[in-house]
């Protein structure tokens, strides 16, 4: 098992809790995915 890839997971989980605090983004998955292309636009 992938260890390294759950912790990157885990890390990335926690940045959009923390970037989240207004409640900027819903808090499902669809949140998630819009604050990901939002913070790493291009990647």
């Amino acid at each position: 098992m992938n260890y390294n890839l759950i912790t990157d997971v885990m890390r990335l989980v926690e940045s959009f809790e923390l970037a989240n605090q207004p409640g900027l983004y819903t808090a499902d998955i669809s949140g998630f995915r819009q604050w990901l292309a939002d913070a790493y636009p291009g990647g």
